[in-house]
């Protein structure tokens, strides 16, 4: 199961963090590719300050933060970490976008855990599903 996360926006996040998180404890393995939007929001602790949220949200948008402001609620990073102690779960950032950042691997949170790219990460997920998020 693949998931080619190019959002930034915190709703979507934690979208991707859900199906990962389900993937997982239905025993799928799941690979995640993280490029533009969705790389930039892995930076080391930019997830804290990160209320973004899409625009395709309209009249809910207010209940969408409201609800994942509440401290009972976990943060989109903290149920991709779940989902990785769930299973078998690989989060790994485009080299191309990681370069045209300037970023380095170092500069992501940990739970991504190596550089790849597209060809690399097409190959791997070949004759399985794919979300583009």
């Amino acid at each position: 199961f693949a998931i080619v996360l190019f959002s930034s926006t915190a709703d979507k996040l934690m979208a991707a963090a859900n199906l990962a998180a389900g993937a997982a404890a239905a025993d799928r393995r799941v690979s995640v590719f993280l490029t533009f939007g969705g790389l930039l929001a892995f930076r080391k602790d930019d997830w804290k300050t990160n209320r973004r949220l899409s625009a395709d949200l309209g009249p809910h948008a207010d209940l969408v933060r409201q609800t994942m402001q509440n401290p009972d609620v976990p943060s989109w990073l903290q149920v991709f970490k779940d989902a990785g102690e769930i299973g078998q779960v690989n989060i790994s950032a485009c080299l191309m976008t990681l370069e045209m950042f300037g970023l380095k691997l170092e500069d992501l949170e940990p739970v991504v855990g190596d550089v790849t790219t597209v060809s690399n990460f097409l190959g791997a997920s070949e004759g399985g599903q794919a979300l583009f998020i």
